[in-house]
């Protein structure tokens, strides 16, 4: 779960908390941390914020596709320009606007 937010990443551990199937096994607060993460625990899946310091969401998903290739899920807020296309065309990840959506976001993840 990366996320630049401590709120953010606690509403998502809550929300996944809440399925059985779904078991957190780490936070990353920026794409560099996410990056080594990526490398260290080998998660299923990964939800990635797309606005953050150090290295933003799209960069930190290109290096793990490259590096470490794994699901990806974005999960945001707010859309960066481009930022479901760039997903889409090199087929890197699903992209969610609002993490109120719980239900998509855990379909998702267990896709």
């Amino acid at each position: 779960m990366v996320d630049d937010s401590a709120f953010m990443r606690k509403v998502l551990e809550t929300i996944f908390n809440a399925d059985e199937q779904l078991t957190v096994i780490g936070h990353a607060k920026d794409g560099r941390e996410a990056i080594a993460l990526a490398e260290s625990l080998k998660p299923d899946v990964i939800t990635m914020d797309l606005n953050m310091p150090h290295m933003d969401g799209l960069q930190a998903t290109a290096q793990i596709m490259t590096t470490n290739p794994r699901p990806i899920v974005v999960v945001s807020s707010e859309s960066k320009e481009g930022a479901a296309s760039t997903c889409e065309r090199w087929n890197w990840a699903r992209l969610i606007l609002s993490p109120s959506r719980h239900r998509e976001l855990i379909w998702t993840c267990k896709a």
